[in-house]
């Protein structure tokens, strides 16, 4: 609940939004860990990026999308 109090999910987000992959890897992990406790989900709601107009969601489907593009994953028409 500390972690949480000092908005901790909001650290971890932007430094998923600014590190490089393997910081990024790490950052996303602990995200997915805390996110199992049901009161940390309002902070993951709540945050919004500083360089943009960027909800969490929005993020990790940009996150995502870097991913495969990284390791060359096509999709044609909606279909992996």
């Amino acid at each position: 609940m500390h972690f949480l109090d000092i908005e901790g999910v909001y650290v971890l987000l932007d430094l998923a939004e600014n590190s490089d992959s393997s910081l990024k890897r790490l950052s996303l992990s602990a995200i997915c860990t805390i996110l199992e406790n049901p009161r940390s989900f309002q902070y993951f709601v709540e945050w919004s990026s500083k360089k943009g107009n960027k909800n969490a969601s929005q993020l990790l489907v940009g996150l995502y999308k870097d991913e495969d593009k990284r390791f060359g994953v096509r999709y044609e028409n909606g279909i992996l």
